[in-house]
């Protein structure tokens, strides 16, 4: 059962169709695996699979798409933008409230007559 997800999630990496959880998952299973015969039998069948016209992997090949489908994934850049946005809109909204207040205090007590 696990080399068979093992396969499908290898053949999603070699067809660049893998999701961020499936390549968690799919390093997740890897990394339990000890066994390198048994991962570099996996992996070309999954070659086969995805490219049957090609010829068999070298051993060099399987461990550099090895490497490569193990290699850790980029962050995000999103969460980083959506935390820009959100202090950009947080300052935004205290220069406006401190505008605001000065021009009320400024209309109000500047130029008032004194009370009394």
């Amino acid at each position: 059962m696990m080399e068979a997800r093992i396969a499908k999630l290898m053949e999603s990496a070699l067809n660049g169709t893998i999701s961020r959880d499936e390549r968690n998952e799919l390093v997740r299973l890897l990394a339990d695996r000890t066994d390198d015969t048994e991962l570099n039998i996996l992996l070309a069948q999954a070659w086969q699979n995805v490219n049957p016209q090609e010829d068999l992997l070298s051993n060099q090949e399987q461990q550099r798409i090895l490497q490569t489908i193990l290699a850790k994934a980029p962050t995000p850049r999103y969460r980083q933008r959506r935390f820009i946005r959100l202090v950009t809109a947080a300052a935004s909204l205290l220069a406006f409230s401190v505008v605001t207040f000065l021009a009320y205090y400024y209309t109000r007590h500047v130029d008032a007559p004194p009370r009394g």
